[in-house]
């Protein structure tokens, strides 16, 4: 019996070793821009830019490629965690969700967390928090698990926020409440929660919870929800509860300037023709409003704003400028980068 010797070429067995190392090498790290030093970094579909204030201009200071076209950052919420931004994002290409951890240099990297899908996440400024329709997690600020635990009952959480020592977890018409370390608490009915309404967004500051009232009762006339124009306050401590009434319907995104005390409040801008947002005082129950309207293009199509703060000074990234805002004037600055060939600005890093 004549045995039959197989021969593999050298070129082929070097294209088989390194496919095997492709795959088991870990995947190299997005290092982004070698330069931090900027006042604004811009996340882009087609780059990634830094510019330094020149004036009343803004001047380039590096540029790079994108990490990658197939990505989308969210918006809201954009934690940072010491030194680096957390949100979330998915593959255009795939299905499930993924997290992203951006740091200074504008370097962008994914993990794909355990769990297919994410409602909600938030951080205390040490650790990252999601919820899932049963179940919240807790990841350290490399995004590696270190602890979950069930729900009772499974949930659609709206708005997961964090205060020193506890969490809690907005759905719809109740609240419920972690320890940190996912132990439930208790789970909480405010009185001022109309069954008819709608409650999607929260924020926690000094020990209140505010929750964002969208949406009213049906009109019986045409069976549309009308909309509304309340903060709901509750008191963690004392469980006492009040209500904001602001000048505007359909409050959605609440956001708190530590600060100068004052919370910012996005109105869901399809529905508000004035295309406005409302700086709320803290301290004395004023309003005023910030009109993005004509800070954007023409043909624009509407959508909130990526929107970050900083040392009391707010800031939106529009289309083709950058608008900061005095959270204690109320103060107008536009950048313009127009010039600068920017093709859907997705999310802005303010400098150190």
């Amino acid at each position: 019996m004549k045995i039959i010797k197989k021969y593999f070429p050298p070129f082929l067995i070097i294209i088989i070793f390194l496919s095997i190392l492709i795959l088991i090498l870990p995947k190299s790290r997005d290092k982004g821009l070698k330069n931090t030093e900027y006042d604004f970094g811009i996340i882009a579909y087609d780059k990634r830019i830094s510019f330094k204030i020149s004036g009343d201009k803004l001047e380039k200071v590096k540029e790079t490629k994108p990490f990658s076209k197939n990505y989308t950052l969210q918006k809201n919420p954009f934690l940072k965690i010491k030194d680096s931004y957390y949100t979330k994002t998915s593959d255009r290409a795939k299905e499930g969700t993924e997290l992203a951890k951006i740091e200074n240099s504008l370097a962008v990297n994914i993990t794909k967390p355990k769990d297919f899908s994410i409602n909600t996440y938030t951080s205390d400024n040490k650790y990252f928090y999601y919820t899932t329709h049963n179940k919240i997690v807790k990841l350290d600020d490399n995004l590696k698990e270190i602890k979950s635990s069930d729900y009772k009952n499974n949930l659609y959480s709206y708005q997961l926020v964090a205060s020193n020592d506890c969490l809690y977890i907005l759905d719809d018409r109740r609240i419920f409440k972690y320890s940190n370390n996912l132990d439930f608490i208790e789970e909480i009915h405010p009185s001022s929660f109309d069954k008819a309404a709608s409650y999607t967004n929260m924020a926690y500051s000094k020990g209140k919870l505010y929750i964002s009232e969208n949406l009213k009762e049906k009109n019986s006339s045409n069976g549309q929800y009308e909309g509304s124009n309340k903060i709901i306050v509750y008191d963690i401590e004392t469980k006492e509860e009040n209500t904001i009434e602001l000048h505007y319907p359909y409050p959605m995104q609440i956001y708190v300037d530590e600060v100068n005390d004052n919370l910012i409040i996005q109105h869901y801008e399809l529905y508000v023709h004035e295309d406005v947002w409302t700086v709320y005082s803290l301290k004395d129950g004023s309003q005023q409003q910030i009109e993005l309207g004509k800070y954007r293009l023409a043909d624009e199509e509407l959508s909130a704003p990526f929107f970050t703060q900083k040392d009391g000074l707010y800031y939106f990234l529009m289309s083709n400028s950058i608008l900061e805002i005095s959270g204690k004037d109320m103060k107008e600055k536009s950048y313009s980068f127009k010039d600068f060939d920017i093709s859907y600005p997705n999310v802005l890093l303010i400098g150190k």
